[in-house]
């Protein structure tokens, strides 16, 4: 584990050797959270990383078919308030 400060206006450097291993370059966003009393900083996916993630999720779904019906379901929701 390497030591880092926090500078007067809340700035860190992480660690070169950290930085090269996890591929932070400068401009890399990154995703700050908490668990417990750590602070974990990982990578922002591109887009094009997670293009089929849920794949699985979707299989034997009709996309087409259920958009259509929530967009009828909020159609009827919409006339209701006029």
């Amino acid at each position: 584990m390497e030591v880092a400060l926090i500078e007067k206006r809340g700035r860190i450097t992480i660690p070169r050797g950290i930085r090269r291993k996890q591929g932070f370059e400068a401009g890399t966003r990154i995703m700050i959270g908490e668990q417990k009393d750590e602070v974990i900083l990982k990578k922002t996916p591109r887009l094009t990383e997670l293009f089929g993630v849920d794949s699985d999720i979707l299989m034997g779904v009709d996309v087409d078919k259920e958009v259509e019906e929530l967009r009828r379901v909020w159609d009827r929701r919409l006339e209701r308030l006029e």
